[in-house]
């Protein structure tokens, strides 16, 4: 998000739980490596069940699994708006979800087939370490294994990546990294500017539904359908956070790998402080959005 041998694997699990445990397993991938597009997980998905031995009839049931699990398998994100929404958003909350998507795929596009490699292997050494539940056992090594490749595949095929563009040589590679990461913190401030103009309106607005209520102006129903909009402000806002705090961690843990080496990495580091600083400004904004809803919340 090693190649399974379908003819030893597959009869031990049998289809229907390989097609849980393949289910399972892009979801998890898709929350430890942010969204990623519905192209790109469902050409990965595809790859991966053929690896399973998975015939086409039994792809149904995986994507049953998928509706169950928050964002889905083939879906890139957690929630969606129709166009009569889009249309219906102020020029600030246009902003605030273009901003924020431009940081919903993975900062290193190793991190899902990490994922996918750590996630396969671990779920067919599950299945032969328990041989009374093989799907079991196979469901936990993959939820294991996609972690632990997710994470290793991200920080480390980002370095292959810069390895690779500058023939291996320390400084070009912490430069290059330096600058990755003060692309993002122009990125970012955008990303607070349009999260601080959404906020103050928000605020506003929900304080007007609130006195509406209170008034016998607008009835309950109608100020609930009227706050999924401001809920849906939060969620771009968290969603957006969420996939920057795992930026930065890469980014943080690619530079202890770079001082290893012996690279110095002054630069680096500093661009990951700001980074940091910017990302605690919309950690802020998002609590901020939690307890405007909350203590505007009609009952």
């Amino acid at each position: 998000m090693m190649p399974w041998n379908r003819h030893i694997f597959a009869p031990a699990l049998g289809l229907p739980s390989i097609g849980v445990v393949v289910s399972k397993m892009f979801g998890f991938i898709a929350q430890i490596t942010g969204r990623v597009s519905k192209v790109a997980i469902a050409m990965v998905t595809a790859v991966a069940l053929v690896a399973a031995g998975v015939p086409a009839p039994a792809w149904a049931e995986i994507q049953e699994q998928s509706d169950k699990t928050p964002g889905g398998i083939l879906d890139g994100s957690g929630s969606s708006s129709s166009v009569e929404d889009e249309k219906e958003l102020t020029p600030a909350e246009k902003q605030l979800r273009s901003d924020s998507s431009e940081f919903a795929e993975t900062v290193a596009g190793g991190a899902i087939f990490g994922a996918i490699l750590g996630a396969m292997a671990m779920a067919a050494l599950g299945a032969l370490g328990n041989p009374g539940n093989a799907a079991a056992g196979a469901a936990r090594g993959a939820i294991m294994g996609a972690a632990i490749g997710g994470i290793m595949g991200g920080v480390d095929g980002y370095l292959t990546a810069k390895q690779r563009e500058s023939a291996n040589n320390n400084i070009r590679m912490t430069n290059s990294m330096a600058e990755d990461v003060r692309k993002d913190n122009e990125r970012l401030e955008r990303l607070v500017k349009s999260s601080n103009d959404v906020l103050a309106d928000s605020r506003m607005q929900l304080a007007d539904i609130k006195s509406q209520v209170d008034q016998n102006q607008k009835t309950v129903a109608q100020a609930d359908a009227e706050r999924q909009r401001y809920e849906k402000n939060r969620d771009a806002m968290q969603t957006a956070l969420n996939d920057l705090q795992k930026r930065r961690d890469n980014y943080a843990q690619a530079a202890t790998k770079m001082r290893s080496r012996g690279a110095r990495t002054a630069d680096l580091d500093r661009q990951i402080d700001s980074l940091n600083k910017q990302i605690e400004q919309l950690e802020k904004n998002v609590g901020a959005m939690n307890n405007a809803l909350a203590v505007t919340k009609v009952s």
